[in-house]
């Protein structure tokens, strides 16, 4: 699990993500490529004055697609050291990160139902790294790692929300999926440390790339399914499901590659869950005041 082979991983999945969604962009948005067209311009050097709030969503898109890269490599990285289970569950502590933000940026207060999800997630988070302290020698970055990949995550949930209510998804999307792996390839052209730099064994080359290739796609259905589910259930529902991701990774995780936590760290996996789902909640209960979102 070196910092070189997390970048490889993440750079073929993106090859697989990024031209799928070119064709699947136009059939979800038929106005993708004048949207990505317009935001082009903004950007030109004779480009005009008009063009000035173009030009800082095309930069927000950018900063976001860069934060997300960075949240999934980190995470990459955390499930290279610690169970998948406890590197999702860690990652799942952006619920609480993106609330803080939001209260500071947007000022929006939260709920009683708010602190207890912030409750629920901390006492998670705090139970998943006390079970893990003597179970592993690289607990220490895999935490680490986890926790970072929450907070960058956060980061690019409000720079989304920032772009929500001027760039279509689906366009904020593809611009989204290019950048990361356009910071892939840069990222791969860098000199790396041996110690982080890519470490291969040629006979696994084919079973590395179906992998990447399986990956991808699945990485493609995700979306369509998240973008079908928030059209059918609304997004709060949509995310209430989603709060589940850190149960399924570790049912699918023991079922797969045999991985267990330890009771105290299951523990912490099931209040994260059940935090995240309260923040959901409580954002589905307590609709934003529209003029805090137009800011």
């Amino acid at each position: 699990p070196t910092l070189g082979n997390s970048l490889l991983i993440l750079m073929l999945r993106m090859l697989v993500v990024v031209p799928l969604m070119l064709v699947l962009a136009p059939m979800m948005h038929s106005r993708v490529w004048q949207d990505l067209q317009s935001l082009l311009d903004s950007v030109r050097p004779n480009a005009t004055s008009g063009n000035a709030g173009s030009k800082r969503i095309f930069w927000l898109s950018i900063a976001s697609g860069g934060f997300l890269f960075l949240s999934q490599l980190l995470i990459y990285l955390s499930i290279g050291q610690v169970a998948a289970g406890m590197g999702i569950a860690l990652f799942f502590i952006y619920p609480l990160i993106s609330g803080l933000l939001s209260w500071f940026l947007f000022r929006d207060r939260p709920t009683v139902l708010g602190f207890g999800a912030s409750a629920s997630i901390c006492v998670g988070e705090l139970l998943l790294l006390a079970g893990g302290v003597s179970t592993d020698a690289g607990i220490s970055l895999g935490s680490t790692t986890g926790i970072a990949s929450g907070i960058a995550f956060a980061i690019y949930v409000i720079l989304t929300r920032s772009c929500a209510a001027k760039l279509h998804p689906v366009t904020f999307t593809l611009i989204n999926f290019a950048t990361m792996l356009l910071f892939c390839i840069i990222s791969l052209m860098m000199p790396l440390p041996g110690n982080l730099s890519l470490q291969l064994d040629p006979t696994k080359l084919l079973e590395l790339v179906l992998s990447a290739f399986v990956l991808g796609v699945m990485t493609l259905f995700s979306y369509v399914f998240n973008n079908l589910g928030i059209r059918k259930f609304g997004a709060s529902r949509s995310a209430i499901i989603g709060a589940t991701v850190p149960v399924l990774t570790v049912i699918f995780a023991g079922l797969i590659i045999q991985e267990t936590l330890l009771i105290p760290q299951i523990i912490g996996v099931l209040l994260v869950t059940f935090g995240a789902a309260a923040f959901s909640l409580e954002k589905m209960r307590s609709p934003a005041n529209p003029s805090k979102t137009a800011n």
